[in-house]
């Protein structure tokens, strides 16, 4: 697989493999595959879209696994179901008491 412009425009840093094939970005473990070998160092190409943010893992110049990541919710945005404050339970208790 070539390098896309995901690679291009995108923020990178390294992580090394850890003895599970694994690597570790942001508290999250991502599997890697079993050819790359416990310690090496892999380059991380993080395309952070909105929409589809990615994870794409590059060693030895060949992307070797991508992973769709969950879209990051804007904080401005209201959930979908906003739970009632505590504040706002009393107001409501209060009013159809009157």
């Amino acid at each position: 697989m070539g390098k896309s412009d995901n690679d291009v425009f995108c923020l990178k840093e390294e992580r090394r493999v850890n003895g599970y094939s694994q690597i570790s970005w942001r508290n999250q473990y991502h599997k890697v595959p079993n050819y790359i070998p416990e310690g090496a160092t892999v380059q991380l190409h993080i395309v952070p879209d909105s929409s589809r943010p990615e994870l794409r893992v590059w060693y030895k110049d060949e992307l070797v696994t991508s992973v769709s990541l969950a879209p990051r919710r804007d904080s401005s945005t209201p959930a979908s179901n906003p739970q009632m404050t505590e504040s706002n339970q009393m107001e409501e208790s209060s009013k159809s008491k009157e």
